[in-house]
């Protein structure tokens, strides 16, 4: 992720990457075009709309419609003014860069909104969970033990 500073002599701003330790897609990673920067960039964008619509669900966005999201987006763009004008990147509760990702995720579940594409049905909340694999033991004892289903 980028982390920023204003420089003593001229205040001009000095960034440099640094990771998130539950990144799944690192910065680190070498990447040789912009398209593959991109890719990489929407794909941490990706993990985290993803991973906030498993904990939240749909239901935060539509309690509150469009109206919701640009006070989201509002409240953001206000963070990261702020961040801009004082120099002061680190947020007591989240990374610089997780308000900029989140203001770029806000502005597409607001497409999806107006799309009216908020509804559809997600797989991380919708599928039903991967059932455990059974162990060979467990296999055995269930092949011996008597159906459930049977009359005694």
């Amino acid at each position: 992720m980028q982390q920023c500073q204003a420089t003593e002599d001229s205040g001009a701003l000095q960034c440099f990457l640094t990771e998130h330790e539950d990144d799944k897609h690192s910065w680190s990673e070498a990447v040789t075009t912009w398209e593959a920067a991109l890719r990489r960039a929407t794909a941490i964008c990706d993990d985290l709309a993803i991973s906030r619509h498993r904990k939240y669900g749909p239901e935060n966005i539509k309690a509150t419609g469009e109206t919701g999201l640009w006070v989201r987006i509002s409240d953001k763009l206000a963070r990261i003014s702020r961040a801009m004008t004082t120099g002061e990147f680190e947020f007591p509760d989240e990374k610089f860069e997780d308000a900029i990702i989140d203001l770029v995720n806000y502005g597409r579940f607001w497409l999806m909104w107006r799309a009216e594409q908020w509804d559809l049905p997600a797989l991380v909340l919708d599928e039903k969970p991967l059932e455990k694999p059974q162990t060979e033991s467990e296999r055995r004892w269930a092949a011996k033990a008597p159906a459930r289903d049977s009359q005694p």
